[in-house]
């Protein structure tokens, strides 16, 4: 492959959880589906969060967490 395919989680917690314990998953890419190109998944209802995007790359190109905090109306 060319390396741009990766499969993915998408969770979030409130910020008040200092631990993720309680995380909640908004989506993530199928184990029988592969790897993909593109993610989608649903925001997160009113309050303050934490999002956790992690991505496995195709080919043991290895993966990646990113974090953001959201304050969502």
């Amino acid at each position: 492959g060319d390396g741009s395919r990766f499969g993915w989680a998408a969770a979030i917690s409130r910020t008040s959880d200092e631990t993720g314990e309680r995380q909640t998953l908004l989506g993530a890419s199928g184990t029988s589906e592969g790897p993909v190109r593109e993610a989608s998944f649903r925001g997160p209802p009113s309050g303050s969060w934490v999002l956790q995007l992690s991505i496995d790359f195709d080919d043991e190109l290895g993966s990646a967490n990113h974090y953001w905090r959201l304050e969502v109306p």
